[in-house]
C-alpha cells in the first residue's frame, strides 16, 4: 500500500521553522520523502484561503495527495513530528481504516456552534456525548470502504456552515470530522496510550512506548 505524508502551510516563520522540525524528524526515522508533501500555496490544492474557509486547505491538501494514487494519507498539522519508526501505526492504519484521537475532556457540543449542528443534522444533546477528536492527526486508508465514505462526507462538509464561525466556539474542520465519526460509530483513539500526544498533555503523563508523534509549539 503507497503511504503518504501532507501538510500545509504558509510563509509565517514560525510555521516555516515547525515544518522543517516536522521534514527533519521523517528524515530520523527513515520515512520515504518522495511520499511526503509539504503544499505551501492555495492554488496548488485547488482551496479557499484559510480566511475565506477556514482550515479547508485540509481537505483539499488530503484530496490531492489522494488522487496521486495514495492509499493511506496521514495529515500533519506543521507542529506534529515524529519521535521513532511509526510502522505499528501504518500498519494500524492498514487493519482499522483509520486514525482519529480524542480530544479529552471535550465533547462535540463543547466547540461547535448551532449552524453546524443544524446542517450536518446533530442534536446538541446528542454532540454532547460524543468526543471531539483533535485535528491536527488524522489517518485515512482508502483501501477501506467506510472510509473513503466518511472522507467523502468530510470533502462535502467543507462549505461555510460547517467549517466557517469563531474560533470562540467552533473548530470547525475539527468539528465537521467529529461529527461524521460519532455518525458512523467510529471511536477515536486515546491519544497518550496509542500513537500521538502533545508534549506535556496535563493529566496524561507518562506517555506509551508505543507513541511516536508528537506536538510542540511553534
Amino acid at each position: 500500500m503507497r503511504v503518504a505524508i501532507v501538510t500545509f502551510y504558509d510563509n509565517k516563520e514560525r510555521y516555516i521553522l515547525a515544518g522543517n522540525r516536522q521534514r527533519q524528524s521523517l528524515m530520523d526515522v527513515n520515512f520515504p520523502m518522495e511520499d511526503y508533501y509539504q503544499f505551501r500555496n492555495y492554488a496548488e490544492i485547488k482551496s479557499p484561503t484559510h480566511q475565506e474557509l477556514p482550515y479547508a486547505f485540509k481537505v483539499k491538501s488530503i484530496d490531492k495527495v489522494r488522487k496521486m494514487g495514495y492509499d493511506i494519507v496521514i495529515w500533519f498539522d506543521s507542529a506534529i513530528y515524529a519521535v521513532k519508526d511509526f510502522t505499528h501505526f501504518i500498519d494500524h492504519v492498514k487493519q482499522h481504516g483509520n486514525a482519529f484521537f480524542d480530544n479529552i475532556g471535550f465533547t462535540i457540543g463543547s466547540y461547535t456552534n448551532d449552524i453546524c449542528l443544524k446542517k450536518m443534522r446533530m442534536a446538541r444533546k446528542t454532540a454532547n456525548q460524543h468526543p471531539m477528536i483533535m485535528a491536527c492527526l488524522m489517518a485515512f486508508n482508502f483501501k477501506d470502504k467506510k472510509c473513503k465514505k466518511m472522507f467523502k462526507q468530510f470533502y462535502d462538509s467543507a462549505i461555510p456552515e460547517c467549517f466557517d464561525g469563531d474560533w470562540a466556539d467552533h473548530r470547525h474542520d475539527q468539528s465537521a470530522m467529529s461529527i461524521i465519526l460519532a455518525k458512523n460509530k467510529v471511536k477515536p483513539l486515546h491519544p497518550n496510550n496509542t500513537f500521538f500526544a502533545y508534549t506535556n498533555h496535563p493529566g496524561h503523563l507518562p506517555h506509551a512506548d508505543t507513541l511516536c508523534f508528537l506536538s510542540q509549539g511553534y
